[in-house]
């Protein structure tokens, strides 16, 4: 014969086994706070466009400035700036800037290269736009 604290042990360990079986545990859906729920990922923040290979700059207005030991073109307007080729043009370019302290406006036009994941620029033309025409005085 079982002792009656032996059969009381016995029976509260299978109510304990049968409460905790996942068939059984059917409690209330968990909710979590506002901010714990999983949000949908947003779309990245779009990265300044690059320019494909071989594409062109027709008479954008901007400046040459030296990005590191390299000349670099900044379009007005834009964040977004090109390291130029080494070429007859830049060497021109080069010059001009040396031979005047102020930051010129130019008008250039080029073929867009890329490498690495940057844009460089080959200058074609590149023409000063005078003090003059900055001022409204000249066509």
């Amino acid at each position: 014969m079982l002792r009656p604290y032996c059969t009381t042990a016995v029976l509260v360990g299978f109510i304990l086994v049968i409460a905790a079986s996942p068939s059984r545990a059917q409690g209330p859906a968990v909710r979590f706070p506002e901010a714990a729920q999983p949000v949908a990922p947003r779309s990245a923040p779009k990265e300044k466009q690059k320019h494909r290979e071989g594409s062109r700059l027709e008479d954008v207005r901007g400046r040459f400035d030296f990005a590191g030991e390299r000349m670099a073109f900044y379009p007005t307007g834009e964040s977004e700036s090109f390291r130029v080729l080494e070429n007859l043009a830049l060497e021109r370019i080069w010059q001009a800037t040396q031979d005047s302290n102020r930051k010129d406006e130019w008008i250039v036009s080029g073929t867009v290269t890329e490498y690495r994941g940057s844009n460089f620029l080959l200058v074609t033309k590149a023409v000063i736009r005078s003090q003059d025409a900055k001022n409204g005085l000249a066509p």
